[in-house]
């Protein structure tokens, strides 16, 4: 599954969700998401997902856990890349077994997410700790060929919400955060 999404960094949350209410988005769910991010370590052939735009993470959302990996980009405009993901039962198990296999954790990013949906869209509002509030409209494709008239549709519903395309981000909030850090 290829997973496209755009994200956009937002001053007033409540004015964002009032707009997904009048658009009739449906309120789906609130969640508290803690994604621990790994990269691999010399021991694993020094594959570095900063440098080859990956990502494997773990993501505990209360007693719903999931291993994530992520390919690289496959669009310049938006984050769509090819996307697997698999719940699992035992995420402090999964943890022991990512170091033991020589993979390092990068960092945790917490946030908070309330999730709305609209047709084949799920619409998230962000706020992620140090770093502040987000909208992510994300769809998925089958086909990378499909990936440009997916990104075009969501632009669709960003100008319906008078978010502009030009304001888009494509950087992950993992990176945002390591900017931060580095300043």
């Amino acid at each position: 599954m290829i997973e496209v999404e755009i994200k956009v960094k937002i001053d007033n949350p409540d004015s964002i969700r009032s707009k997904l209410e009048k658009l009739g988005c449906i309120h789906f769910d609130n969640q508290v998401q803690s994604d621990t991010y790994y990269n691999a370590t010399d021991n694993v052939g020094g594959r570095d997902f900063a440098r080859t735009d990956e990502a494997l993470r773990i993501r505990r959302i209360s007693d719903i856990s999931f291993i994530t990996y992520k390919g690289p980009k496959i669009h310049k405009l938006s984050k769509s890349r090819k996307e697997i993901e698999i719940e699992i039962k035992d995420p402090a198990g999964a943890a022991e077994m990512l170091t033991a296999l020589g993979f390092s954790q990068v960092m945790t990013v917490i946030k908070s997410r309330d999730i709305y949906r609209l047709d084949q869209y799920d619409i998230s509002l962000d706020n992620v700790k140090g770093l502040g509030d987000f909208l992510e409209i994300e769809t998925t494709a089958e086909f990378e060929s499909e990936v440009p008239s997916k990104v075009d549709s969501i632009f669709g519903l960003l100008a319906e919400l008078d978010l502009k395309q030009e304001d888009t981000i494509t950087t992950s909030y993992l990176e945002l955060l390591l900017l931060k850090k580095r300043k």
